[in-house]
């Protein structure tokens, strides 16, 4: 712990660092070790991204009206969503006691 000596917070992290990159030279990081011997799938960072996708806002791209699910819906409903629409992603909403508002809860 180190709330009553904060000036010891900088010689921590170098020294953090230092035993971290040292370590990483002589021997594979336990984490990717772990990683490797279960066998979990690592996805890649994806290097193509569009240069301008971090300014475009989801308005712009999102199919307009909304077709949204509630939590408990008629498979019937669900059946013909998937049949009429192109996309897969529908936005599950809770209904309000009004019946006016509607919360986010997930996506499906």
């Amino acid at each position: 712990e180190v709330s009553n000596d904060i000036g010891l917070l900088m010689p921590i992290i170098l020294t953090i660092l230092i035993a971290k990159s040292i370590g990483d030279r002589f021997s594979v990081s336990i984490y990717d070790l772990h990683i490797a011997l279960t066998a979990t799938t690592m996805l890649e960072p994806e290097l193509d991204a569009h240069p301008y996708a971090y300014f475009i806002n989801a308005k712009k791209i999102m199919s307009h009206p909304v077709r949204c699910v509630r939590e408990r819906e008629d498979p019937k409903r669900v059946k013909q969503l998937l049949e009429r629409t192109t996309h897969n992603g529908f936005p599950v909403v809770d209904e309000g006691t009004s019946g006016n508002e509607r919360w986010f809860v997930g996506l499906i």
